[in-house]
C-alpha cells in the first residue's frame, strides 16, 4: 500500500482545507515545531483507512479529531495497491454526545472509472482490512511506528519483551485458540455423553430382532385383514337382508297405523248444504246489483241531457251581479251629480273669499296712509336722524295711536284665513267630483262586461237570459242530481251485499277444496295399498267408501309386519354366528387384536395393523438413528480427543515460549542484516542464553557485548534496525499473516540525538529510500529534516495548521515572498473544500 494524496479539512489542528501530495515522494520528512500537527497527518492517514486514531486508547473515540472551530472533519486518502488506485473517504460530524461518522466510502478509481466497494464506516474498515491484509493493530505496528517504543524493546527485560511481542505479533490468538479447543473438547464430551444416553435410552430397544418380530406380526395382521375382506360381503348381505326386512315390518306397521287412524274430518257432511245456500245468496245479490247499476245509468243519462249544474249556477250568479250592478249604477250617478253641485258651491265660496281678501288689503293700505306719521314716530329716537328728512331728531312728536291700521290688518288676516279654508274645501270638492265621475265610468264598463258574460253563458247553454227561466232550470238540475245520488247509494249497498255473498261463497268453496285436499292426503298416505277409485262429485260418499276399504286392510297389514319381523330375527342369528367365527379367528391369531363389544373385527384388525405398521416405522427410524448416533459418537470421541490434545498443548507455557523464541530469532536475523547496512558492516545483533540482546562488534574481532555499551547513535541504529525488521517481518510472524507493504512512517523522537549520531541516522534514513519503499519521517529536528529530499513543513497559523512542501535545502524564506507561515497560502496545494459527497 502506497499513499499518493491526502486531503483533510476540519481534522484535528487542520481547520481549513489542506492537501498533501505523496505521489513522487519516496523519502520525505514531516517537520515543524512541537505541536504543529505533524503527527495529525499520520493520524489522518490511519483514520481514513480504519476509522480510528492510533494515539487514542479508546477505538470508539472520534470526537477529538474534529477541529474546535468546525462542526465537521473530512479526510480522504488516495492510495495504490499493485496497479489499482483507491480512495477512502470519511466525514465526521459533531453530535450532542460526541461525534458520529456521517459518511464513509471506499472507491476503486483506477483508469478514471469509479466503483464503490464500501458504503459505510464498518464496510470501509472491513474492505481495507481485506485489501491490505492487515488489521488496525497490525497496520499501526508495521506501517506507523510509535515514538520510542522500539528503544524500550531493545533494552527491555526478556519477560517484558515477551509481553510486548505477544502484543505486537498478536500471539494472544493462540491462547484464544487453546480456549476454543478446550471449549470444543468440553462440548464434544457433552455430545458423547448425550449420544451414549440416547443409545442406552430411547434407542436401546431398536434392534433387528424387535424389528423382525413386528414385521412378522404385521404379516399375520395382513392375512387377517384378507380374511375379514373375504367374509365381509356375507356379513354385509345378511345386514342388508335384515335391513330390508326391518323396513318391510316398519312399513307394514305404519300402514296398519295409518289405516287405523283414518278419520273423516268433522263438518264434512254439512259443508255441501252450506255451499248451496251461499251460492243462492250470491246469485240474488248479483241480480240486485245489476238492477241498481241500471238505475244509476238511467239517472246519469237524465242528468247528462240537462245543462251542467255549474254552468247554470254561473248564469244565475251573472244575472244576480248584473241586477246589483244596475242598482249601483243609479246610486253612483246620483252621487256624481251631488259632487258636481258641491264643487260649484265651493268654487263660488272661494271667489267670494278672494274678493274679501282684496277688499281687506285695500282697507289696510288706506289706513296705513292715513296713519303713516304716527307709524314713523313709533321708531324715532332723540339724537337719531329722521328717516324722512335726515335731520337730527331733537323732540319726539305726539300723534294719536294707529287704531284704524290695526283693525284693518286684523280684518285682512281673518279674510286670508277664510280664503285658505275655501280653497281647501274647493280642492276636496273637485277631487270628490272627479272620483265619482271615474266610478261612474268604471261601473259602466263593469255593466258592459257582465252583460257580455250573461249573453255568452246563456248562448252556450241555449237558454234565455231570463231569471225565472234560469231558476226553473236550476231546480230541474238539482232534482236530477239528487236522483243520481240516491241511485248510486243503492248501488253501493247492493255491491257491498254482493261482495259479502261472494266472499262467503268463496270461503265455503275454499273449505270444500281443503276438505278434498285432506281427503287426497289421507288417500295418498295409503296409496301404496291400492285404495279404490272414488266419485269426485260427492265428498261424503268418497269418505265413506275409503273408510270401509281401510277397515278391511288393517288385519292384512298387521300380518305382513309380523312375518317381516320373524325374518329379521333369523338374519340376526346368521350374522351373529358368522361374526363369532371371525372374531374367534382374530383373537386366536395372538397378534394383539383387541375386540371390545361393538367393534367390528375388520376395524379392530385395521387398527392393530396400523399400530404395528407405525411401530415398525418407529423401529426402523430408530434403527437408522441409532446407526447415525453410533457414527456421530465415534466422530465426537475423535473430535474430543483432538480438541483435548490441542487444548492441552496450547495450555502449556512451552508453546508460547517456543513461538516467542522463534519470532525473536527471526527478528534478530533480520535486524542484524539491517544494522550491518546502517552501520556499514560494523555491527550486528545476537541473543545470549537468557534472550538478552547482544551487539556483535565486527570491527573488534566480532566481539559480542551488551547493547547498553552502545553510544547514543549506535543505540538508535540498533533500535531502528529492530523496528524495521519487525515492520518487515510482522506479517510473517503474526498469527494471521499480512500483505507486503510499500510504505513506512517513523514517528521517532530524533530530538535527543547529538549531531554526530544525527548524521549517522540521517545517512541510514537516506539509505532506506533506496529500498523501494516509501519512507516518511516525523521530526521537529531541522538538521535531519533538511537532509531529506522532500520536506513537508507543518506550522501553526491563526486559523489552524498549514503545510508547505519544500525541496532539499529550501527554506520558507526561499519559497518566495508570497509564502506566509500560518496562512492558507502555505498549504501544499490550493485545495478546495471537500463537498458533502467528499469530492474536491
Amino acid at each position: 500500500m502506497r499513499p499518493t494524496r491526502l486531503e483533510l479539512e476540519g481534522f484535528s489542528s487542520f481547520r481549513d482545507a489542506t492537501t498533501v501530495e505523496f505521489a513522487d515522494a519516496e523519502l520525505f520528512v514531516l517537520s515543524g515545531p512541537t505541536g504543529a500537527g505533524k503527527s495529525s497527518l499520520i493520524d489522518a492517514v490511519v483514520f481514513a483507512l480504519y476509522g480510528n486514531v492510533p494515539r487514542y486508547d479508546d477505538r470508539r473515540l472520534i470526537a477529538p479529531i474534529v477541529n474546535q472551530g468546525r462542526n465537521e472533519a473530512r479526510v480522504r486518502l488516495t492510495f495504490t495497491i499493485a496497479e489499482r488506485t483507491y480512495q477512502a473517504t470519511r466525514v465526521v460530524r459533531r453530535t450532542k454526545t460526541g461525534a458520529t461518522t456521517k459518511e464513509a466510502r471506499l472507491e476503486d478509481v483506477t483508469a478514471g472509472g469509479v466503483v464503490t466497494l464500501a458504503g459505510n464506516a464498518d464496510e470501509l474498515s472491513a474492505a481495507v482490512g481485506r485489501l491490505l491484509g492487515l488489521s488496525f493493530e497490525q497496520f499501526t505496528r508495521s506501517v506507523v511506528l510509535p515514538q520510542g517504543a522500539f528503544d524500550r524493546f531493545l533494552f527491555a527485560k526478556p519477560a517484558e519483551r515477551a509481553d510486548l511481542l505477544v502484543q505486537l505479533l498478536d500471539l494472544g490468538v493462540y491462547e484464544a485458540i487453546g480456549k476454543r479447543a478446550r471449549l470444543r473438547a468440553t462440548q464434544a464430551e457433552a455430545r458423547v455423553a448425550e449420544l451414549q444416553r440416547r443409545l442406552d435410552g430411547e434407542l436401546a430397544e431398536a434392534t433387528p430382532q424387535a424389528r423382525d418380530q413386528v414385521a412378522a406380526r404385521l404379516d399375520t395382521l395382513r392375512q387377517l385383514a384378507v380374511r375379514c375382506e373375504e367374509l365381509q360381503p356375507q356379513l354385509d348381505e345378511i345386514v342388508e337382508e335384515g335391513r330390508r326386512r326391518r323396513q318391510e315390518a316398519d312399513e307394514a306397521k305404519r300402514s296398519a297405523a295409518v289405516l287405523t287412524d283414518l278419520r273423516q274430518p268433522p263438518g264434512t257432511a254439512e259443508l255441501g248444504g252450506q255451499l248451496r245456500e251461499a251460492t243462492e245468496r250470491r246469485t240474488a245479490a248479483e241480480a240486485t246489483l245489476a238492477e241498481a247499476s241500471a238505475a244509476v245509468e238511467s239517472a246519469e243519462q237524465t242528468l247528462e241531457a240537462l245543462p251542467a249544474g255549474e254552468d247554470v249556477a254561473t248564469l244565475a250568479r251573472v244575472l244576480e251581479e248584473l241586477a246589483a250592478a244596475d242598482a249601483r249604477r243609479q246610486e253612483l250617478t246620483q252621487a256624481a251629480r251631488q259632487a258636481a253641485r258641491d264643487a260649484a258651491d265651493a268654487t263660488t265660496e272661494e271667489a267670494r273669499s278672494a274678493q274679501a281678501v282684496s277688499d281687506a288689503r285695500e282697507a289696510v293700505e288706506a289706513a296705513t296712509r292715513s296713519e303713516l306719521a304716527a307709524t314713523l314716530a313709533e321708531h324715532l329716537e332723540v339724537g337719531a336722524d329722521c328717516p324722512v328728512c335726515h335731520a337730527e331728531v331733537r323732540l319726539l312728536p305726539s300723534h294719536p295711536p294707529a287704531e284704524r291700521t290695526d283693525a284693518a290688518r286684523a280684518a285682512l288676516r281673518t279674510a286670508e284665513q277664510a280664503l285658505e279654508t275655501a280653497r281647501r274645501a274647493q280642492g276636496t270638492a273637485e277631487r270628490q267630483a272627479a272620483a265619482t265621475d271615474q266610478a261612474v265610468v268604471a261601473h259602466a264598463e263593469r255593466l258592459e262586461e257582465l252583460a257580455a258574460r250573461r249573453d255568452d253563458v246563456a248562448g252556450s247553454l241555449g237558454v234565455a237570459a231570463d231569471p225565472a227561466a234560469v231558476t226553473a232550470l236550476q231546480q230541474r238540475v238539482r232534482t236530477a242530481q239528487q236522483a243520481l245520488t240516491g241511485a248510486r247509494g243503492v248501488e253501493r249497498q247492493a255491491r257491498a251485499d254482493a261482495r259479502a255473498a261472494a266472499a262467503a261463497s268463496d270461503e265455503l268453496r275454499s273449505r270444500e277444496r281443503a276438505a278434498w285436499t285432506a281427503f287426497d292426503a289421507a288417500r295418498d298416505a295409503v296409496a301404496a295399498l291400492s285404495p279404490p277409485a272414488v266419485d269426485r262429485n260427492d265428498l261424503v260418499a268418497a269418505w265413506q267408501e275409503l273408510l270401509a276399504w281401510a277397515r278391511e286392510q288393517v288385519p292384512q297389514a298387521s300380518q305382513r309386519a309380523a312375518t317381516a319381523l320373524q325374518e329379521v330375527e333369523r338374519a340376526k342369528a346368521r350374522w351373529r354366528e358368522l361374526d363369532g367365527r371371525l372374531r374367534a379367528e382374530c383373537v386366536g391369531a395372538g397378534v394383539g387384536v383387541e375386540l371390545p363389544a361393538g367393534t367390528a373385527p375388520a376395524l379392530a384388525v385395521a387398527t392393530a395393523r396400523e399400530r404395528a405398521s407405525s411401530r415398525l416405522e418407529v423401529l426402523e427410524d430408530r434403527l437408522a438413528r441409532a446407526g447415525q448416533a453410533r457414527e456421530e459418537l465415534t466422530a465426537a470421541r475423535e473430535a474430543q480427543a483432538v480438541a483435548k490434545a490441542l487444548g492441552d498443548h496450547l495450555r502449556a507455557d512451552g508453546f508460547e515460549r517456543w513461538l516467542l523464541n522463534r519470532a525473536l530469532r527471526l527478528l534478530v536475523v533480520g535486524a542484524s542484516g539491517i544494522l550491518r547496512d546502517l552501520s556499514s558492516g560494523a555491527y550486528s545483533l545476537a541473543l545470549d542464553d537468557t534472550n538478552q540482546f547482544l551487539v556483535v562488534d565486527h570491527r573488534n574481532a566480532d566481539e559480542p557485548r551488551t547493547v547498553r555499551s552502545l553510544s547514543g547513535g549506535e543505540r538508535f541504529l540498533a533500535s531502528l534496525a529492530l523496528a524495521l525488521a519487525l515492520a518487515e517481518h510482522v506479517a510473517d510472524l503474526a498469527a494471521e499473516g499480512a500483505a507486503r507493504l510499500e510504505s513506512l512512517f517513523l514517528d521517532e523522537g530524533f530530538g535527543t540525538l547529538d549531531a554526530d549520531t544525527l548524521d549517522v541516522v540521517a545517512a541510514a534514513i537516506e539509505e532506506l529510500g533506496s529500498r523501494g519503499r516509501m519512507v516518511g519521517i516525523v521530526t521537529h529536528v531541522a538538521d535531519l529534516a533538511e537532509r531529506l529530499p522532500v520536506r513537508f513543513e507543518v506550522r501553526k497559523g491563526p486559523s489552524g495548521s498549514v503545510v508547505r512542501r519544500l525541496s532539499a535545502g529550501e527554506t520558507l524564506t526561499d519559497a518566495g515572498p508570497d509564502v506566509e507561515v500560518g496562512t492558507a497560502a502555505a498549504t501544499v496545494a490550493a485545495a478546495a473544500p471537500l463537498d458533502e459527497g467528499g469530492a474536491a
